[in-house]
């Protein structure tokens, strides 16, 4: 593999660069990889670093302490050692941790061990690594995959794959393209997602609610829950089917017409609302799929409760610590309403003459053209 660009900027981040310095004449036995370097190559500032070396777990840690960087280990399997420096956060991994040592050889090079690393990724756009002269290494097409927004699997025939393996994978796709995608998936990966779909059923509970939960949250999550439903894995890996997703897509219109993003968990409950069964039961499916945190928890169950009540009857703010508000519960409502259209005319006005909407929010927030265009788009 030969670098293909520059990227040394971020680099001098005093926090990277402490990290940097702390390995010293070892630098070059890391690598970096994942969500970092996609957001480098999108001249984003990364929040946390993935890092893959050569060096043993031990020696790694010896290695830090001496620079007063304290590891905790994280997951004995994958020996990860994790710490925090100023904000940032660097989860460390070792190729002679037991889930690397079956495609580590000592008796190769590094690069050659990166390069064997890499191909053993998921989805295209994460196999982009980059080095610590700030050097990207592009052995796939991952790097142009992230700029025209397709999502498609790493297909490498020197790739070995437990079933499990498989199974994440095909949720993380879906992750990937909410957040990614500008384009369809190719006709390969399609009839891959289809065929694969009861494999997600396999899936750990604390998996699927990691990929599901990150899916959710994107901007605009519609596309991959049609996808889901389309090619059939949405009940393996929600519990329920779908009567319908436009509203999904009508709440995330209403939410830019707003500007009130409402967060993935009001998405979720719009799901449920939306399933072919009565909220509690989906509700109760879906926990039985996914490891939902109990705070999360008690916040469906609370959301399912109150959304029967009519509006006028419930105060501005409900629920647990105060993440269920009456916007929130208005928009889920509006979404619900297959005439949801009158609303830019008539109903999203009076967010603000009724003070629905939060005060901080700028005055043209509900502007009829910003509404309008909005609207027009989803026509």
């Amino acid at each position: 593999m030969e670098p293909e660009n520059d990227f040394k900027d971020w680099l001098n981040n005093p926090k990277v660069k402490k990290m940097l310095d702390a390995f010293g004449e070892h630098r070059y036995t890391l690598m970096f990889y994942g969500g970092c370097v996609r957001d480098i190559q999108q001249h984003k500032n990364p929040n946390d670093f993935d890092i893959v070396t050569s060096l043993p777990t031990q020696e790694v840690i010896e290695l830090l302490a001496k620079s007063g960087i304290e590891m905790k280990m994280t997951h004995p399997y994958f020996e990860s050692l994790k710490t925090n420096i100023e904000g940032l956060s660097f989860d460390i991994h070792s190729f002679h941790s037991p889930a690397f040592k079956r495609q580590y050889d000592p008796n190769e090079s590094f690069m050659e061990n990166v390069r064997r690393f890499v191909g053993r990724v998921d989805l295209t756009i994460n196999t982009v690594i980059c080095n610590a002269d700030g050097q990207l290494f592009n052995q796939f097409t991952g790097r142009e995959d992230l700029k025209n927004g397709l999502i498609r699997f790493t297909r490498n025939p020197e790739r070995i794959d437990t079933k499990l393996d498989n199974s994440i994978n095909l949720l993380r796709f879906y992750r990937f393209f909410a957040w990614y995608a500008k384009q369809e998936p190719t006709p390969e990966d399609l009839e891959s997602l289809r065929k694969g779909a009861k494999q997600t059923a396999r899936v750990p509970p604390k998996r699927k609610f990691s990929s599901m939960h990150k899916m959710l949250a994107a901007p605009d999550p519609c596309r991959a829950v049609e996808l889901l439903e389309e090619t059939g894995t949405f009940p393996y890996t929600f519990g329920f089917k779908l009567r319908s997703t436009a509203a999904l897509r009508r709440l995330v219109e209403l939410e830019k017409a707003a500007k009130w993003p409402t967060g993935w968990h009001v998405r979720l409950a719009l799901l449920l609302l939306c399933a072919n069964l009565p909220y509690e039961e989906a509700l109760r499916k879906l926990l039985l799929l996914w490891e939902v945190p109990a705070n999360t928890q008690g916040w469906l169950e609370q959301f399912g409760r109150i959304h029967v009540v009519r509006h006028k009857q419930v105060k501005r703010t409900v629920g647990i610590a105060g993440m269920i508000t009456f916007d929130d519960l208005m928009l889920v409502d509006w979404a619900l309403d297959d005439h949801w259209q009158h609303t830019k005319d008539y109903y999203l006005p009076r967010l603000r003459s009724e003070a629905h909407v939060p005060a901080h929010l700028p005055a043209d927030s509900t502007s009829s053209e910003d509404s309008a265009d909005t609207f027009s788009s989803s026509a």
